[in-house]
């Protein structure tokens, strides 16, 4: 086997075993700890899991669409500090709302993929 193929394989070992951790973490996290917000974040258990789930989802098209049509999204001409705001207080909370355990590990299924 030659190297590329090797540490392709190793990769791809890693992340179906950091998969199944995660996985295994969206049913693992407690009730009462699921929709709460630990002090000092901003962000409680499901909303951390539905941001890793939305990246999952919008990194890679951003990517194919830089790499293969060589243009950004329409939201690279908003400034960092906007965009993370947005995404922070409103497109996040908003999503996480309507999630459940099961959503939300359907839902890293199909970006996983």
């Amino acid at each position: 086997m030659n190297d590329k193929v090797s540490h392709f394989a190793i990769i791809k070992s890693e992340l179906e075993e950091i998969k199944k951790k995660l996985l295994r973490l969206v049913y693992e996290i407690p009730e009462n700890d699921w929709g709460r917000k630990v002090p000092g974040e901003a962000w409680a258990a499901k909303e951390e899991m539905v941001h890793i789930v939305q990246a999952l989802e919008v990194l890679p098209k951003g990517i194919r669409l830089a790499v293969h049509d060589g243009k950004r999204s329409i939201f690279s001409n908003v400034t960092s500090v906007i965009r993370s705001w947005v995404n922070g207080y409103l497109v996040i909370p908003i999503l996480a709302k309507w999630s459940t355990r099961e959503s939300v590990a359907n839902a890293f299924e199909n970006a996983y993929h």
